[in-house]
């Protein structure tokens, strides 16, 4: 009697850390997917945050490139009337 006593609270026991194993596991999921969406969000607005810096990088290029050809003419215009 004892000895079933014994072997049935092993069990009980058993039964009892198992059911805390999944849900553990089960809580450890559902942050994994939690975590793995806000990865996916995060990595899409930094691929356009980076998309936005290429273009601003080439507007930037552009302009300066416009400018720069600009002042070299009026330099040279201006060193032409002296």
């Amino acid at each position: 009697m004892c000895s079933e006593l014994h072997h049935c609270l092993n069990t009980l026991s058993l039964s009892q850390g198992k059911l805390e194993a999944q849900s553990k596991l089960r809580s450890a999921q559902s942050n994994l997917a939690q975590l793995q969406d806000s990865l996916e969000e995060e990595q899409e607005a930094k691929s356009a945050l980076q998309k936005q810096l290429a273009a601003a990088k080439s507007d930037a290029n552009m302009w300066r490139a416009k400018y720069e050809g600009e002042a070299i003419q009026r330099i040279e215009e201006l060193e032409e009337a002296k």
